[in-house]
């Protein structure tokens, strides 16, 4: 998996990313407390002047201080891709089940398989992006549901049109956030789980198994591998450590129950497995 550039900063999505990152703070009321920010080692950059700027994009800024779409709701139960590299399927269905939950109010489990067959940018097993599996979804009428469509965690089978395209998953655009824009990241996981990339292939890391993941070795010379939802954001009292919380695709009997939690203060260029080396969420289409 490569690094890809960001979207024209005036293009349609990114105009509706920067609208709705100044509007979701009273969108989300309801679903996330807005406690006062807790001051760590990780708080750079504030100041006690409130007319300064606070400039540390590790600062939520006026965004809820802790979100957690799982217990909002949000997030489908922990899947399982097998021995097959589909990671990327994966993230992408998670990114569309959030919005489309966002959208509705309704959580429905997509289809890794129906993507796999029908993308003909991606490769199935072999491995894809998130951000083209996006551009492959634009062009099509969404994805069929899990139960329609069930995952067989392989590229061998064909696209199938037998099943029925759950309303309103057809992705109409789709946002990336610059790359190492932490308070992007952050916006973004407030307005909906998001699709990022992570080096995956460390020992420490494949051995979670709870807690603030903090090893700055992962990642630190900014190489992906891997394909995975950020869910939620917020603070551990016992590392001291902020964080960001992370769905796995490796059945919920790795990490913490398929979960992990990894330090969002890090010296690495692109954050602790380099998790801001890659992000990108969907936009979809409600008509």
């Amino acid at each position: 998996m490569h690094k890809l550039g960001a979207l024209d900063q005036d293009s349609p999505a990114q105009k509706e990313f920067r609208y709705l990152r100044q509007k979701s703070v009273e969108y989300f009321d309801d679903l996330f407390s807005e406690d006062d920010a807790v001051a760590t080692d990780d708080d750079e950059g504030a100041t006690d002047d409130d007319s300064e700027p606070v400039t540390d994009d590790n600062d939520t800024d006026g965004l809820p201080d802790e979100v957690d779409w799982v217990e909002a709701g949000g997030v489908t139960p922990v899947k399982n891709q097998g021995s097959c590299g589909s990671c990327w399927a994966f993230s992408t269905t998670g990114a569309m089940e959030g919005a489309h939950f966002v959208e509705t109010g309704e959580l429905v489990s997509l289809s890794e398989q129906n993507l796999m067959d029908c993308d003909t940018i991606d490769h199935a097993c072999e491995g894809g992006l998130m951000e083209d599996a996006f551009k492959f979804e634009e062009a099509g009428n969404g994805l069929c549901s899990e139960e329609d469509y069930p995952y067989l965690a392989t590229d061998d089978s064909e696209c199938s049109t037998d099943c029925t395209k759950v309303p309103h998953t057809r992705v109409k655009d789709y946002i990336d956030i610059p790359e190492g824009d932490k308070h992007g990241l952050i916006a973004s996981i407030v307005m909906q789980p998001t699709s990022i990339a992570m080096d995956a292939s460390s020992m420490t890391f494949q051995f979670y198994s709870g807690g603030v993941f903090d090893d700055d070795g992962c990642g630190a010379d900014g190489s992906i591998d891997h394909g995975v939802l950020a869910v939620g954001y917020g603070y551990d009292d016992e590392s001291g450590h902020k964080y960001f919380k992370v769905k796995n695709s490796w059945g919920d009997g790795w990490g913490a129950e398929g979960y992990f939690l990894v330090k969002r203060d890090s010296k690495n260029e692109f954050g602790t497995c380099a998790v801001l080396a890659y992000m990108t969420a969907p936009i979809l289409d409600t008509d």
